[in-house]
């Protein structure tokens, strides 16, 4: 009877445990889990030492079992706690529990809901050039801890005679980049006058129909939105790249990348370009740079794809700098953020920011002579 009685008590301790993980705090569940199965452990072992007779195979196992459990429920919190409170990094798509965690702790924004250290004003300075970068996460610094340290950022210590803005946000491709400039400049009024498109590679991602299915496809995976992977940062963020290694389309990304480069995805790009290029000069900006990043870990299969985009560029009249001769010859390791996100890190924001300055400074100077001896 006091067995029954025993595992009852056990039964109901679990349950205590996943009570307070859903309704109080998903870690309190997790450092409880080993204090409840001590704690049956040790009525186990008490019960069966007042036995007479030796332990018969069936105790001998539920024994083993409990100490394994025991094990097994230590060594999780333990990797519960390093990703929970002391792994400080990104992903390459920025949707695990940890990396989520890194952009509260890191992705501080002014009141236009970009990331900076500084108010951006609506109106221009007349005694400055304004510069505007518009772009994605590389642009926003993702996977940089200090916002000084990204090439935006560099940039500006180096020329406090411009005002220099970054109008950028994780996750934007062409279309949405026009969306973003068109709310800055009309719902908030702000005055453009030297704009640089950032452009990335995978900014064609947003017209590829087996990208778009194949993230919505993984984030709507049924243990993905379980309660232990939404809660436990550990198993959120190895499920996270279980299904990346196992994911079919994952595994031939960059395949349809250039494909969509040389088929009639381009032709759709190219009208968001087009459409961007439009906004720039509606909006009264006086002169439209692009600036083009490579894949930070690969570089150099993308080449065909960056002499495209040079060709478009000069097809257009927009001065354009292509940053793959400035990283395709570095290795990964060196200019990425971490071996599981292919961000720039510090390093490659300084090469970035030494490179466009000098674009900046040529192109400037160039349209200011060239205005000088018009008549």
């Amino acid at each position: 009877m006091f067995r029954i009685v025993d595992g009852l008590a056990c039964l109901l301790g679990f349950a205590v445990v996943f009570l307070i993980g859903a309704y109080v705090h998903a870690f309190a569940a997790f450092a409880l889990l080993p204090v409840a199965i001590a704690f049956c452990a040790l009525r186990f072992f008490k019960e069966l030492s007042r036995r007479a007779q030796p332990a018969k195979w069936p105790a001998l196992l539920s024994g083993n079992v409990l100490i394994l459990a025991l094990l097994l429920s230590l060594l999780f919190l333990g990797f519960e706690t390093y990703y929970r409170f002391i792994c400080d990094r990104t992903d390459a798509m920025g949707n695990t529990l940890v990396s989520t965690a890194w952009y509260r702790r890191y992705f501080h924004k002014n009141t236009l809901d970009l990331r900076d250290n500084i108010e951006y004003p609506m109106a221009r300075d007349p005694n400055k050039r304004r510069i505007t970068f518009v772009g994605d996460s590389f642009t926003a610094g993702f996977g940089v801890k200090d916002v000084e340290d990204r090439f935006v950022n560099r940039i500006r210590r180096r020329h406090p005679e411009w005002e220099i803005h970054a109008a950028a946000r994780p996750g934007l491709d062409t279309s949405t980049e026009v969306d973003l400039m068109h709310n800055l400049t009309v719902s908030n009024h702000y005055r453009i006058d030297v704009v640089v498109l950032v452009y990335q590679i995978n900014d064609i991602g947003e017209v590829m129909p087996g990208w778009v299915q194949g993230y919505r496809k993984m984030m709507a995976d049924e243990f993905r939105n379980s309660w232990l992977c939404q809660n436990s940062y550990f198993v959120n963020l190895f499920y996270h790249r279980w299904q990346l290694r196992q994911d079919a389309y994952m595994s031939k990304y960059f395949d349809e990348v250039e494909a969509a480069y040389q088929g009639p995805l381009w032709e759709i790009e190219k009208i968001g370009l087009l459409a961007f290029q439009n906004l720039t000069k509606v909006r009264g900006g006086n002169l439209l740079l692009v600036v083009t990043f490579p894949y930070m870990d690969q570089a150099k299969r993308f080449k065909s794809v960056h002499e495209q985009l040079d060709r478009y560029w000069k097809e257009k009249g927009v001065a354009h700098l292509d940053l793959l001769p400035v990283f395709s010859n570095l290795p990964p390791s060196k200019i990425i953020a971490n071996p599981h996100d292919a961000h720039p890190n510090e390093y490659a924001h300084q090469l970035a920011a030494e490179a466009i300055d000098e674009f900046l400074q040529r192109e400037i100077n160039q349209r200011r002579t060239t205005s000088t001896n018009s008549p």
